[in-house]
């Protein structure tokens, strides 16, 4: 049963990257990369099924994968990197990759981001459960179980979980690293200095110094 719901979900992912693919025909060439690859390495972090009693718990360290680097690795269920507000860094250039990045982000009722964009590359979000609302541009839906938002670079973007009690959790791809230096350097702050609140300035200055996202006022 569980290996018939993950064979179900990549086809479920691959059908959704053709869509985009189709509705984006003459796009940079980084957007098809980013698709493919968000499919081949976030479906182990998006499946629906609990967690196995063996699996090793989640830790704030980059954790070793269990395959070489030169040969890609496997990610185990609860592994990754985790830092503040609900971030857990699943693939980033300090597992390996070349600079592409894959984080998963739970977000409580009430929680997400502010709005903002990204210069340096596109991005993609998976819902991997509960519910919210994604903004794009002047444009708000919901968004659940299954959705992918494509965010273009340069884009206006919020995505945030308003009226849910439960926790909505998505995955996200970028092809370029800056975004989880920023989470780094927002988590070492916060936690080297945990009596004192973090800033909205604070963090718009971490976000300009790394380049990893822009606050849109």
């Amino acid at each position: 049963m569980k290996s018939f719901k993950y064979c179900r979900k990549v086809r479920c992912l691959t059908r959704r990257a053709r869509q985009i693919l189709q509705a984006g025909r003459g796009r940079r060439r980084p957007v098809r990369r980013a698709i493919y690859a968000a499919i081949v390495i976030g479906c182990g972090g998006c499946s629906s099924d609990p967690p196995s009693p063996d699996a090793r718990p989640a830790t704030s360290s980059v954790q070793t994968p269990a395959e070489s680097v030169a040969e890609g690795f496997i990610l185990r269920t609860g592994e990754g990197e985790v830092l503040q507000n609900g971030i857990v860094v699943k693939a980033s250039p300090a597992t390996g990759t070349l600079g592409s990045i894959l984080v998963e982000q739970t977000f409580p009722r009430g929680g997400g981001t502010a709005l903002h964009l990204h210069e340096q590359g596109d991005e993609l979000f998976y819902v991997v459960s509960g519910r919210g609302t994604a903004t794009l541009g002047d444009s708000t839906n919901e968004i659940g179980p299954g959705d992918v938002i494509f965010v273009p670079r340069n884009a206006v973007h919020r995505i945030g979980n308003l009226n849910s009690d439960e926790p909505l959790r998505v995955v996200f791809f970028m092809d370029s690293p800056e975004l989880v230096e920023e989470f780094r350097a927002i988590h070492e702050r916060v936690t080297s200095e945990p009596d004192r609140p973090i800033t909205n300035e604070e963090r718009a200055a971490i976000s300009e110094r790394i380049g990893g996202g822009r606050a849109v006022r």
